[in-house]
C-alpha cells in the first residue's frame, strides 16, 4: 500500500501534466481538490514533516507544492525551496513559484489555523 507521501507525489505529477495540457482544467481542479485531501490528513496525522523529503525529488511540480505545503512549518527552508524553482526559469513551474512564494509571504495561503 501506498504512503500518504507518494500518494501526494503521484497526484502532484498527474496534476502538473493536466495543467500543462491545459484541456480540461474541471478535472484539473478536482485533482487538486484530492492532492488537499491529502495534505489535510498529512498535517491531522503529523505525516506533513515528510513533505521535506520531496524537496529533491526529481520534478519540480513536486517541489514546488511540497515547498508550498511546508511554508508554516518552516518559511525560510520553504522559501529558499521556492527561490531555487524560481531561479531554474522553468516554463510555468517557476511562475507558479514565484507568485505562491508572494501569496504565502502576504499571509494569503495558510494550511493550518
Amino acid at each position: 500500500m501506498a504512503t500518504n507521501k507518494e500518494i501526494y507525489r503521484q497526484l502532484i505529477c498527474e496534476w502538473d501534466a493536466m495543467i500543462r495540457k491545459g484541456n480540461n482544467p474541471n478535472a484539473a481542479n478536482a485533482h487538486y481538490d484530492m492532492i488537499m485531501e491529502v495534505v489535510r490528513g498529512m498535517i491531522d496525522s503529523g505525516e506533513d514533516i515528510q513533505l521535506f523529503d520531496l524537496y529533491e525529488d526529481e520534478s519540480l511540480a513536486v517541489q514546488l507544492g511540497a515547498a508550498a505545503h511546508t511554508f508554516e512549518l518552516d518559511s525560510a527552508r520553504a522559501t529558499k525551496k521556492l527561490e531555487d524553482i524560481i531561479a531554474a526559469k522553468q516554463p510555468l513551474t517557476s511562475m507558479s513559484a514565484f507568485y505562491t512564494l508572494q501569496e504565502l509571504q502576504n499571509g494569503k495561503l495558510r494550511l493550518r489555523s
